[in-house]
C-alpha cells in the first residue's frame, strides 16, 4: 500500500496551494514552488485522470514530506458539470473534486512572473496559446497526440509522447512500473473507465486502441481493476452519461469538449459534440447563432463541430460543421478538408440555417469514422499553416 492515500494526496496538496497562493510574490522560491500536472483545454475525462493520478504518482516519486506536485483542471471550475461523466467516475473512485484546483482558481501569470511554479503536460505536448508564458517552466510531459518537438530542454521530469489510444494508458504504465503501490483497486477501475472510453471499448471497428491500451487494461485488472467480462457494461453506462446532453443548451454543446489552436494570426476551436446535425438542428432551430457568439465572443476565425452518434441504420457516425466569420476563408478552409480526402466528406443534404449571414457554415457526413479530433487538428494546422498569415482586419488571405 502506498504511504500516502489519494484522498490524504489530494488534501495536503489543496492545503499546500493554499498557502502558496496567500504567499507574496516575493517570497516564492524553491522552498514554496510548486508542480502542477495540467491537461489540455478540452479537459475530457483522460486528461482530467491523467492529472490527478500523475500527480500523485510524481509526488509519491519523490520521496518528499513536503507536498511539490498538484494536479490542475485547464477549464474553469463552473464547466465541469458539463462533463457528466467525469463526476460519475471520480465520485466511485472516491475523489473528492472540491480538492482539485481549477485553472479560474490559480493565478499561474502571476506564478509565473515570480517563478514560483513548474508545469507537467498531460495528455498535451503543445501549450495552448494563451498559456505559452509557461513554457519555460515545462518540466516534463506525457502524452498521446501528434509529437510537437517541443520543450526537450526543459523536461527534467520525463518526456513520454507515444501515439496510442489514451493518456491514461501511459500513465498507467509507467505508474504500475515505478511506483506500482500507489494502483489502488479504485484508481484502477478509474484509470480503465477512461481507457475504455478513449478507445471505444477497444472496438475491432473504430481501432482507437493499441496493443499498450490493452496492455495497461490486462494490468490494471490484475491490480483490483474491473473485470475484462465487464467492460462492455461500464463503457456503456460511461458512455451514456457523457452523452446526456438533454439539460444543456447549444452554447454550452459548443464548450462542453473544445480545443483550440492558433497558427499563421489564425484562431480556431474544434469542439467534440455527441448529437448528429440533424437532432441538434431539431432541438434548436436556431443552433447556428450560438455558433456566432462563441466565434465573436472568442475572438475566433472558426469554429468546427464534430459531432459523433450512433443510429440504428448505420452505427456510430461522424459529422463535421465548419464556420467563420468570413465566407471565403471559411469556404476555402472547408474545401481544404474535403480534398485533403483523409475524411471522406460529403455535403449533408440539409446544413445549419447561416442566419443573418454573419456567419458562414459547411456541414458533412464524414466517411472516415476512425478520424477523431486527434487527426483532425493537425489537418487544420497543417492548412492554416500553410495559408498567408493572417492580416489584421482582414479574414480572406487564407
Amino acid at each position: 500500500m502506498p504511504s500516502t492515500s489519494l484522498k490524504t494526496f489530494l488534501r495536503n496538496a489543496h492545503a499546500s496551494l493554499g498557502k502558496i497562493r496567500s504567499a507574496a510574490p516575493s517570497s516564492s522560491g524553491a522552498s514554496s514552488k510548486m508542480t502542477f500536472v495540467m491537461g489540455n483545454q478540452a479537459s475530457d475525462l483522460d486528461s482530467m485522470v491523467a492529472a490527478v493520478v500523475y500527480s500523485f504518482f510524481l509526488q509519491t516519486l519523490s520521496k518528499s514530506p513536503d507536498i511539490r506536485f498538484s494536479p490542475l483542471i485547464n477549464i474553469p471550475r463552473q464547466h465541469f458539470p458539463l462533463r457528466g461523466e467525469a463526476a460519475d467516475a471520480f465520485s466511485s473512485a472516491g475523489v473528492d473534486v472540491s480538492l482539485v484546483p481549477f485553472e479560474d482558481e490559480v493565478d499561474l501569470k502571476k506564478l509565473s512572473d515570480a517563478k514560483g511554479l513548474s508545469v507537467i503536460l498531460v495528455d498535451h505536448n503543445k501549450l495552448a496559446d494563451n498559456q505559452e508564458f509557461l513554457s519555460p517552466h515545462v518540466a516534463g510531459i506525457i502524452d498521446h497526440h501528434k509529437e510537437e518537438g517541443l520543450y526537450d530542454s526543459t523536461c527534467t521530469h520525463g518526456r513520454i509522447v507515444e501515439p496510442i489510444g489514451s493518456c491514461c494508458s501511459l500513465v498507467a504504465l509507467r505508474a504500475l512500473k515505478e511506483a506500482p503501490e500507489i494502483i489502488t483497486p479504485e484508481i484502477a477501475t478509474l484509470l480503465t473507465s477512461v481507457i475504455l472510453l478513449d478507445t471505444s471499448c477497444m472496438s475491432t471497428e473504430v481501432k482507437k486502441g493499441t496493443p499498450k491500451d490493452q496492455q495497461a487494461l490486462h494490468q490494471l485488472e490484475k491490480k483490483g481493476g474491473i473485470k475484462s467480462s465487464s467492460y462492455s457494461s461500464l463503457y456503456e453506462t460511461l458512455l451514456k452519461a457523457r452523452n446526456d446532453i438533454s439539460k444543456l443548451n447549444s452554447a454550452q454543446l459548443l464548450i462542453k469538449d473544445t480545443k483550440y489552436g492558433t497558427i499563421n494570426g489564425w484562431t480556431f476551436a474544434i469542439a467534440g459534440v455527441p448529437l448528429s446535425v440533424e437532432g441538434w438542428m431539431a432541438r434548436d432551430e436556431e443552433m447556428i447563432t450560438a455558433f456566432d457568439a462563441m466565434l465573436k465572443d472568442q475572438k475566433l476565425d472558426f469554429l468546427i463541430a464534430m459531432t459523433m452518434y450512433t443510429s440504428e441504420e448505420h452505427g456510430f457516425s461522424r459529422q463535421l460543421v465548419v464556420t467563420g466569420k468570413d465566407a471565403k476563408a471559411s469556404e476555402t478552409l472547408a474545401s481544404s478538408l474535403v480534398e485533403a480526402k483523409t475524411l471522406e466528406l460529403k455535403p449533408l443534404p440539409k446544413s445549419p440555417k447561416a442566419g443573418n449571414g454573419s456567419v458562414f457554415c459547411h456541414a458533412y457526413q464524414q466517411g472516415n469514422i476512425r478520424a477523431s479530433r486527434k487527426q483532425v487538428m493537425p489537418m487544420v494546422n497543417d492548412i492554416l499553416g500553410s495559408s498567408q498569415p493572417k492580416a489584421e482586419e482582414d479574414c480572406s488571405k487564407l
